[in-house]
């Protein structure tokens, strides 16, 4: 399960409607049928790749997602990361058009198609919307080998402080910057003690709704890692991270070499 999901589950307990948009349509209709019949709530779906939404596309969306009715929360999870980490010069020119499509223009795009239906909320009911970002603690040192995701998630923190200043009062926002969540984009299969599962992850970014967060780490030792991340001069955390990132990339292409020789394999049984 991913962080998307987990957010999801957590709205649907609470008894809110949902609409939910992400690519895969298949995963998409798992669960709106298992939320509509534990939860007893109306899930809408759409099928959507954010890469192939351009221009006044964004506004047709905002509004097909308005249609539903009222709209008191948007929670804006699409992401994507480098894979295999790389030096600038190294990563696919095409990953890191999608990387920004997703992680910078489609978060900006959407949350402003929405922006009217979410303080329409504000007049109908007299209570804030809300709209969640996902940032990660790359955006608190730039990371080097992951420098475009890393710069997208610094782009999400500001975007993220700026539109609580912009719209104080009226729609609340929290950037949730976690380190290490167990979910397919993280590769991590299992939590531990300092890994969340995305469901404590999500239930403990909406321990905060009800007012502005600029960005949040809801577990101690995520908060910790906060503080001593941002006490050291980034200098000094340069050489680390790109051994460990270089370790990363390494065993990335040992993986698909031996997916590659099992392929092979394979083909000559059959």
């Amino acid at each position: 399960m991913g962080i998307g999901r987990a957010d999801a589950e957590v709205l649907a307990k609470a008894g809110y409607n949902l609409v939910l948009l992400a690519l895969e349509e298949d995963k998409l209709n798992e669960a709106k049928q298992e939320f509509e019949e534990k939860y007893h709530i109306s899930v809408e779906v759409i099928p959507i790749n954010f890469v192939d939404v351009h221009g006044e596309e964004w506004a047709n969306l905002g509004a097909r997602i308005s249609a539903f009715g009222d709209i008191a929360v948007l929670v804006n999870n699409a992401g994507l990361t480098v894979n295999p980490p790389g030096l600038l010069h190294e990563v696919d020119p095409a990953q890191m058009e999608r990387i920004v499509a997703v992680n910078v223009s489609a978060l900006t795009q959407l949350t402003r198609a929405l922006m009217p239906a979410l303080l329409d909320h504000k007049e109908k009911t007299g209570r804030r919307g809300l709209v969640v970002t996902m940032s990660s603690f790359v955006s608190r040192v730039p990371v080097p080998m992951l420098l475009v995701y890393s710069a997208t998630k610094k782009y999400t923190q500001h975007f993220a402080m700026a539109l609580a200043a912009e719209y104080s009062g009226k729609v609340d926002v929290i950037s949730a910057a976690p380190w290490w969540v167990a979910t397919p984009m993280t590769g991590i299969r299992k939590s531990n003690w300092r890994t969340m599962s995305p469901e404590a992850f999500a239930n403990g970014v909406f321990k905060f709704a009800g007012c502005s967060h600029f960005e949040v780490d809801p577990y101690w030792l995520f908060a910790l890692f906060d503080f001593v991340i941002e006490s050291v001069p980034p200098v000094l955390v340069y050489k680390p991270i790109m051994n460990f990132m270089n370790i990363v990339r390494k065993s990335y292409f040992r993986r698909q070499e031996r997916k590659a020789k099992e392929a092979a394999e394979a083909k000559k049984h059959d």
